[in-house]
């Protein structure tokens, strides 16, 4: 199975790696190893399987559990994560697993303007549809 972290480089983190559930560490850790890369720590993850890391201006979005998510401006923790680590601007995937939730909007507030279903399993990349120098976290 494919894994979006394959194709972040190392970034710097304003999250504490070792506050991340054990079990995530791990799986990141091995699937890192398993394809070569070295990747930090997520900004947001919930400690049932669900992160997000932000690296070079790209999100990949991973759902290791068995049910969906919804991402939403509502959620204010996932918010005030991703407000410290991306861009405004509009975010594509071309992931199968999201073939129903392709875009990924953040506002000038850098906060989610819609909602996402993130299916169960999904390991989504969401690449800026917007020019971006790579030196954004």
């Amino acid at each position: 199975m494919r894994s979006s972290l394959t194709q972040l480089d190392l970034p710097e983190r304003r999250t504490s790696y070792g506050s991340m559930d054990e079990g995530l560490q791990a799986s990141q850790r091995e699937e890192s190893e398993a394809q070569g890369a070295v990747v930090g720590p997520p900004i947001f993850e919930d400690g049932r399987g669900f992160s997000v890391v932000v690296c070079r201006g790209a999100i990949s979005i991973r759902n290791k559990t068995e049910h969906e998510y919804i991402l939403s401006p509502a959620w204010k923790e996932l918010s005030d994560a991703l407000a410290g680590g991306v861009r405004p601007g509009i975010y594509v995937s071309n992931d199968e697993c999201c073939e129903n939730s392709r875009v990924l909007f953040v506002s000038h507030e850098r906060r989610l303007t819609r909602r996402l279903v993130l299916p169960p399993s999904a390991d989504a990349l969401y690449l800026p549809s917007f020019f971006s120098s790579g030196q954004d976290r």
